[in-house]
């Protein structure tokens, strides 16, 4: 994957992740947006967001904050942008 790419599938990740009852997003595992067996693609990832090692009752794994550990600016609007259109974040944030 290059760089556009990655950002790419961030975005979509951004507008069609499911959100929690509030309308919001948990941490974002790696493997959801990279291959996480090329270490290529997780520099270039760690060129846009801070990357850290996350544990939980599985395990630990490699994520991000949904917002807030941004480096480019400009990546960080375009997925504000794509959250603003996620139907469950619309639904859930409408419905408590």
């Amino acid at each position: 994957m290059t760089r556009n790419e990655i950002i790419e599938q961030m975005v979509y990740h951004y507008q069609t992740e499911g959100t929690d009852r509030y309308g919001q997003l948990s941490t974002i595992m790696v493997s959801n947006v990279i291959s996480t067996n090329d270490p290529k693609q997780m520099e270039l990832l760690q060129e846009i967001v801070q990357v850290s090692t996350y544990g939980g009752r599985f395990g630990t794994y490699r994520g991000f904050v949904p917002f807030g550990a941004f480096k480019d600016k400009q990546v960080e609007d375009r997925c504000k942008a794509a959250f603003k259109l996620n139907k469950s974040r619309i639904q859930n944030e409408n419905n408590w």
